[in-house]
């Protein structure tokens, strides 16, 4: 609570601050614009209007309002030590949610900017909480066998698949860093001071990372992991790291600091920078062959219960490299490329979406008929996909990305740049951040009271709504009324979900009863 006043304080005082920064700004602007024409229109004007005691009153009103704002401003410059834009008053305006907003619903982009990864980046978070959302629900299932039966339906199983939606991010991120760097290094290139040499480029390269992936976490014992960014190298078990679900974050952002490692070569010498991305690939792919294949570790095993060795594979920076080095690759044939028209052979783009489309559906229900069959894959199998699985998720993304910016991505591409997903994307951060904490609340609540988790196929997606509903409602209380109507909607909500569990267990029951009739009468 005390925290939550602290916020809810900054916040305010961050928004007296715009407003009475915006509303100086105006005055300024206007009394500079003003004072010519109004000396012009003063002298024209008859003089028994300018001197009328309507007009005297009007006049009065806005000294006194004008006077007023000054002592607001005088008292302003004095709480920020007399200095306009100074740290303090930075810091505030930070937490201007009447500034923050207005950025974020801005849904205009740059000509050069990649529009689809907006698409990419909300429907990756929406299979993020899809699978969190399955995960927590498990612990608690008082119908386990529904929920294996559920996991031989074709629109149920890419839910398993969750997994591939991190690799979407660590592409996606690979893209934009070297597509971003290297603009910025070539716009200095012809320079005094180049950015490729400059170490304040680099070290302002570093802080923005860390300043805007930074998180604060109370755990007792491994806190410090998280502030580093080393929590998935130390400690060994991802399960005492704090916060388990920044794993991702550490890996990012380790692979943030070794890009000039590749960034440099690609921009010095574009064919060595190549080899080395190449070089890192090929190793990125040992490393997730020989674990894959000296811990004997099943394709399927690190979803559910992790097995040794298995950490590695989806933790570890090592063993999630891969996808981020091809979305590197990308994005420098994206930068090259920039403002130019690109000539691709009909035959070469429809081999190019077939060869995408094939390899996410395959990746995602090419062991569908196993899980009927319930039979395990061959050890061959299972090492081949451990070693290539994510890197061939990645290239089709990569492949969508550089399509689409190029005019050859059709339906895809429009989908995926609908502006739309906008404002979306640009809280998916807070949304990974949160919701996970949002599922602990939720257990810790049902844990206290005994509910269980009665599962079915729409069960699950209800869940999920709700856990998105109820975020925002947990995030945006500010008041008895916004908190009563985030309680009546999760109830009806709720209530819908139960109606619509009757009406599915119903049909189930009468197409149960017709398959009896249908069978004594032998018309089947």
């Amino acid at each position: 609570m005390v925290v939550t006043a602290i916020l809810l304080c900054v916040v305010l005082l961050g928004f007296a601050l715009d407003t009475i920064n915006k509303r100086h700004m105006r005055l300024a602007q206007k009394t500079d614009g003003s004072d010519s024409s109004n000396n012009n229109k003063d002298s024209e004007k008859p003089i028994e209007m300018i001197e009328s005691p309507k007009a005297e009153s009007q006049a009065e009103g806005r000294h006194l309002s004008e006077r007023l704002f000054d002592q607001i401003w005088k008292a302003k410059l004095w709480l920020t030590a007399s200095k306009p834009g100074n740290i303090i008053e930075k810091i505030l305006l930070c937490f201007s949610w009447k500034t923050n907003a207005s950025k974020i619903s801005n849904t205009k982009q740059s000509s050069n900017s990649i529009k689809c990864v907006h698409g990419l980046r909300t429907l990756s978070m929406t299979w993020v909480i899809m699978g969190h959302s399955l995960t927590s629900a498990v612990y608690k299932l008082d119908n386990m066998s529904v929920f294996l039966r559920l996991t031989k339906q074709w629109t149920f199983y890419p839910m398993l698949r969750a997994i591939y939606s991190v690799d979407t991010f660590f592409c996606i991120s690979g893209i934009l860093v070297v597509y971003g760097a290297l603009a910025k290094l070539e716009s200095t290139r012809n320079t005094n001071k180049p950015a490729a040499k400059s170490p304040k480029f680099w070290l302002y390269y570093y802080y923005h990372r860390f300043s805007r992936k930074h998180t604060l976490d109370s755990c007792r014992k491994y806190w410090w992991t998280n502030i580093l960014y080393i929590n998935t190298i130390y400690p060994k078990s991802i399960g005492d790291t704090c916060m388990g679900w920044t794993w991702y974050l550490s890996d990012d952002t380790i692979f943030h600091w070794i890009s000039p490692l590749i960034i440099l070569p690609l921009y010095w010498k574009p064919i060595v920078g190549l080899v080395w991305t190449g070089i890192l690939t090929a190793g990125g792919l040992a490393i997730r062959f020989g674990i894959a294949y000296t811990k004997d570790i099943a394709y399927s095993d690190h979803m559910t219960v992790p097995a040794p060795g298995s950490e590695i594979l989806y933790f570890h920076p090592a063993g999630r490299i891969t996808p981020y080095l091809a979305g590197m690759a990308t994005g420098y044939l994206l930068y090259k490329c920039k403002g130019k028209t690109v000539k691709l052979h009909w035959a070469l783009v429809i081999s190019g979406w077939l060869t995408c489309f094939i390899t996410l559906g395959s990746l995602i229900w090419g062991l569908y008929g196993n899980a009927i069959n319930e039979k395990a894959t061959t050890p061959t199998g299972d090492i081949v996909l451990q070693t290539f699985s994510n890197l061939l998720w990645a290239i089709a993304i990569c492949w969508i990305v550089f399509a689409g910016q190029h005019g050859y991505g059709g339906v895809v591409n429009s989908f995926l740049s609908w502006k739309g997903w906008v404002l979306p994307s640009r809280l998916s951060f807070g949304a990974y951040l949160l919701h996970p904490i949002i599922f602990l609340w939720v257990e810790a609540a049902t844990s206290e009271t005994g509910t269980t988790t009665h599962l079915s196929d729409h069960e699950i997606r209800w869940q999920y709504l709700l856990h998105i509903l109820y975020g925002l409602h947990y995030n945006n209380v500010r008041g008895n009324t916004i908190h009563e109507i985030g309680n009546c909607v999760y109830k009806a909500l709720s209530k819908l979900n139960h109606t619509l569990w009757y009406l599915y267990s119903s049909a189930c029951k009468l197409r149960g009863y017709l398959g009896v009739i249908c069978g004594t009468c032998n018309c089947l």
